[in-house]
C-alpha cells in the first residue's frame, strides 16, 4: 500500500514533450500540401520554428525533471524514480538526511532559497539523492519505519 509519494510529475513533462514532438512532424505534413492559401502557409511555417524551439526546451526540461527524481514510500519499500529504476526494502535502508544542493538569495524578495535533497543511505554503503519539497515529512516517515 502506498504511504507517500513526492517528487516530479513525470506525466505533464513527457505530455508537453510529446505535444511539441506531434506539432514538430505534423506541420511539415501540412506544409507539403500544394493548395495551401499563402496567409496559412506563413501562420503554419511560424507554428513550426515555435513548435521546433519548444521541442528543444522541453526535451531538456524533460532530462532535468528525470535527473530530479520521484520517490514513493509503500509498508514495504521505498522505489526510488530518476534515470534508473531503484526498489530499496526497509531491511536495506540504513539512515536518511538533508543535504542542501544551494542556496541562492532572490532578486526580487531578497530572501534565501534552498534546494533540498533527500539522501537515501543503505547498509551496502550505497547512498541514494532525489530532491524533493519536504524532506522533512519523508524523513520522519523513514525512521519510523526503519525502527519497526
Amino acid at each position: 500500500m502506498k504511504i507517500y509519494e513526492t517528487g516530479v510529475k513525470y506525466e505533464r513533462a513527457f505530455l508537453y514533450l510529446s505535444v511539441s514532438a506531434a506539432l514538430f512532424i505534423l506541420i511539415p505534413v501540412f506544409l507539403s500540401i500544394r493548395n495551401i492559401p499563402n496567409p496559412l502557409f506563413t501562420i503554419l511555417e511560424y507554428v513550426f520554428d515555435i513548435s521546433f524551439f519548444c521541442l528543444i526546451f522541453f526535451g531538456i526540461l524533460t532530462v532535468i525533471a528525470i535527473n530530479k527524481g520521484k520517490i514513493i514510500i509503500y509498508d514495504d519499500k521505498i522505489e526510488i524514480r530518476k534515470f534508473r529504476h531503484i526498489v530499496l526494502p526497509w531491511n536495506e535502508i540504513k539512515d536518511v538526511d538533508i543535504r542542501y544542493k544551494s542556496l541562492v538569495v532572490s532578486p526580487i524578495t531578497r530572501k534565501i532559497i534552498s534546494r533540498k535533497a533527500l539522501e537515501i543511505y543503505t547498509i551496502y554503503g550505497k547512498t541514494f539523492s532525489i530532491e524533493v519539497q519536504d524532506p522533512e515529512k519523508i524523513i520522519n516517515i523513514v525512521r519510523s519505519r526503519i525502527k519497526l
